[in-house]
C-alpha cells in the first residue's frame, strides 16, 4: 500500500516557506524538488517534515528503494512524531514485520491515548493512523478489527487513495459488501435525523 502521510501541521515562516518551495520545485520537475529537499537537509538535519517529503518525491519517481530508506531514517531520529510513526508503520505492515507496530505505536491503538498532550489531530494524521490498522489487522486476518478501522477512516476521508484501496481490498469478501450497504445507510439516517434537530430547535 505504497503511500506517505505528510505532516502539514503549522511550523515557523522561515522554515514553511523553504517547505513550500521545494514542494513545489518538485511538482514542477522531481529531480529539482530532490535536489532542494536535499540541500535544505543539510541546515535542518533530520527534520521530520524534509525526510517526509523526500519520501513523497522518491515514491512518485519510483525509487521505493531509496523511499524506504528515508521512512527508516525518519524513524531512527523522529520515533515519536506521528507521521513519522504511521509511515514507519506502514513499512513493517509491507514487509510483514507486524510485531513491530506494538514497538512502534508503544502498544497503543488510541491516538488520544498515544498523544495524552494532543486535544486535536490533522485529518490525514487520523485518517493514515486508521488505514494503517485496518491495513495491519487484515494482514493478521483479523477482520472485524480490519473493519472497525475501515469505517473510522472512511468516515473522515472516503476519498482518499488509501481509503479507496483498503475498500477494494475488504469488499473482496462478501461480509464487508454488506457492512459497506449498513454504513450507508446508517450515515444517510444520521444526516435525517441532525436536520430533523435543527428543525425542531
Amino acid at each position: 500500500m505504497q503511500s506517505v502521510t505528510i505532516d502539514v501541521r503549522q511550523t515557523d515562516d522561515a522554515f514553511a516557506t523553504e517547505l513550500q518551495i521545494c514542494y513545489k520545485q518538485g511538482e514542477k520537475k522531481l529531480k529539482k524538488g530532490i535536489q532542494e529537499v536535499k540541500t535544505l537537509l543539510s541546515s535542518y538535519p533530520h527534520e521530520p517534515k524534509l525526510l517526509q517529503l523526500l519520501t513523497f518525491f522518491y515514491i512518485k519517481k519510483r525509487k521505493l528503494r531509496k523511499a524506504n530508506k528515508c521512512i527508516e531514517e525518519n524513524y531512527l531520529h523522529n520515533p515519536t512524531h506521528l507521521p513519522t510513526r504511521i509511515n514507519y508503520g506502514d513499512l513493517c505492515v509491507r514487509k510483514g514485520k507486524l510485531d513491530q507496530i506494538s514497538v512502534v505505536f508503544d502498544n497503543q491503538v488510541d491516538l488520544r491515548k498515544l498523544y495524552p498532550s494532543r486535544k486535536t489531530f490533522h485529518v490525514s494524521e487520523y485518517r493514515g493512523f486508521m488505514t494503517l490498522m485496518s491495513f495491519y489487522h487484515l494482514a493478521k486476518k483479523e477482520k472485524e478489527a480490519a473493519e472497525a478501522y475501515f469505517y473510522l477512516a472512511y468516515c473522515v476521508d472516503k476519498a482518499h487513495p488509501s481509503v479507496l484501496l483498503l475498500r477494494k481490498k475488504l469488499t473482496t469478501v462478501s461480509w464487508t459488501k454488506k457492512w459497506c450497504a449498513k454504513m450507508s445507510a446508517f450515515l444517510c439516517s444520521t444526516k435525517k435525523f441532525n436536520r430533523k434537530e435543527r428543525s425542531d430547535a
